[in-house]
């Protein structure tokens, strides 16, 4: 039952990936627009001193954590 839960099942699956394929112009200007909000908050973020955050190419959310910096900075 668990995978259930952490897993789309199949045919969701199989759906998702012919969808991608019919990628109209709709989509594709969807696409860039998250580009471009996800790279403008990733460098706002990497200006943040006690921020760490990765940039993930294939991703449209980041992957930050507190950075441990000595205490009274």
């Amino acid at each position: 039952m668990a995978r259930a839960n952490l897993c789309k099942n199949s045919i969701t699956q199989y759906t998702a990936i012919e969808t991608l394929k019919i990628l109209g112009k709709h989509t594709e200007d969807m696409v860039e627009k998250l580009r471009e909000r996800r790279d403008y908050s990733y460098n706002r973020l990497k200006k943040l001193e006690r921020i760490s955050c990765n940039y993930l190419d294939g991703a449209f959310y980041h992957d930050c954590s507190r950075k441990h910096l000595p205490l009274g900075r």
